[in-house]
């Protein structure tokens, strides 16, 4: 059995040596619907419950098909669809159309273990072009749909993966840079990453029309973004066995750490959500990096199918100083340099303006001289900390190329 309460005590210290980045690497999830997207739902739960009282469902939909009772029935998802009737019958208002799960002792699940972002997509566009009776009005539902889909695929799934890295790069060490939420675009990896998040996330839908099977499947696949985050070219079928072989004996165990988390979900229902953003999120979300690094070594240990794929082995362990010194050879001599930045700042009036508010009353050389000492001394820092231990050393991951050394690592510092 794993030690539940050390994994919780190194998410709390993880949690609190990297609060900023993480809180907000979580709020992004939510609002992207990548993850914890229930919890921006709950401040509007109670303004969505006190208006539209009369809402006609079922055959009684606008511009809908009869197609609610199949998807209540099947997956808990309701189509929502605010009509205001007066007493004669008459339809005084129309709302937009919305999306919902809300019915059964497994909506919270399902909304936890796939959002259906493209079947409920689907759906909603082969309705509107049935309904529409014009030609102009398919061709820009169909391009809506295209849109919406490509914003999933391309953002959300793709997300999906970045915010972990963040996550498993602030395991080890002391900071983390928020350019590393950009690394999958930086790696050339974002379609092999989005596609394994996709068939990943189409696979769970097909296992959720079985319930219990679903909730199975959930826990198989859960290391899933975790594993592509460590090695976005893993293959999808390589990372399903992967993600199974390590969770293998450990389900319960995880399902009993979870509930350990439900006096701070019944907090979050009183804060109407901002608990759950600014703690219950990002401490669950550290304590499963927690388990991923533990699950992790024991399938290494055990020689599990693919785990020669978790090859990033500089997120489990701290380098030598001697190895990062010789991969960052080039810039040691950059760390000698003394650059004091103000010696190029303006005084008086104008020095004052450009610091407190970022206005800059006339960009000449003396200004551009400035920029470009405050972007190396940036620099400097973020090598000094490469160099110290302190911060993931990008130059060691096994998708750093050695032509990328100057677009990967520059810093635009602007201060307007």
């Amino acid at each position: 059995m794993l030690d539940r309460k050390l994994f919780k005590k190194r998410a709390r210290k993880m949690l609190i040596d990297h609060y900023a980045i993480l809180v907000i690497a979580c709020l992004f999830a939510a609002v992207l619907g990548t993850a914890y997207s229930s919890t921006l739902s709950q401040s509007r739960m109670t303004s969505e419950n006190t208006i539209n009282q009369a809402v006609q469902t079922g055959t009684d939909h606008v511009g809908l098909p009869n197609i609610t009772e199949a998807l209540d029935d099947l997956f808990g998802v309701k189509i929502k669809d605010p009509v205001t009737v007066d007493e004669d019958g008459q339809i005084t208002a129309v709302g937009d159309v919305k999306f919902e799960r809300s019915k059964g002792i497994f909506s919270a699940i399902v909304n936890k273990m796939a959002s259906g972002g493209f079947f409920v997509i689907l759906l909603e566009t082969i309705s509107s072009i049935i309904n529409s009776g014009s030609f102009g009005n398919d061709i820009l539902i169909v391009l809506a749909a295209l849109t919406l889909m490509f914003v999933s695929f391309f953002i959300r799934y793709t997300y999906s993966v970045m915010f972990r890295r963040v996550y498993l790069e602030s395991y080890l060490y002391d900071t983390t840079k928020s350019s590393r939420f950009l690394f999958l675009y930086k790696a050339r990896r974002v379609l092999k990453a989005s596609l394994t998040i996709f068939l990943t996330a189409l696979l769970q839908m097909l296992w959720n029309l079985t319930i219990i099977g679903g909730i199975i499947a959930w826990y198989n696949y859960m290391m899933i973004p975790y594993i592509v985050a460590e090695n976005p070219d893993i293959d999808f079928r390589e990372a399903l066995r992967l993600s199974r072989r390590m969770v293998y004996g450990h389900r319960f165990d995880i399902f009993v750490t979870q509930l350990t988390f439900i006096p701070l979900f019944i907090l979050g229902r009183f804060t109407l959500g901002i608990t759950d953003i600014l703690i219950t999120n990002p401490y669950m979300e550290c304590t499963m990096v927690q388990y991923y690094f533990k699950l992790r070594e024991l399938a290494r240990q055990k020689k599990a199918s693919y785990a020669d794929k978790l090859n990033d082995i500089y997120l489990a362990q701290k380098p030598t100083y001697d190895l990062v010194e010789e991969k960052y050879g080039d810039v040691v001599e950059v760390l000698t340099n003394d650059i004091d930045v103000r010696d190029l700042k303006n005084d008086g009036f104008r020095g004052f303006i450009e610091d407190t508010l970022g206005i800059i009353y006339k960009y000449d050389s003396r200004e551009d001289a400035y920029n470009v000492a405050v972007e190396e001394e940036e620099k400097i820092d973020d090598y000094h900390r490469i160099l110290d231990l302190r911060q993931y050393p990008a130059r060691l991951s096994p998708l750093y190329r050695e032509d990328d050394t100057s677009r990967v690592e520059t810093i635009h510092y602007l201060r307007h």
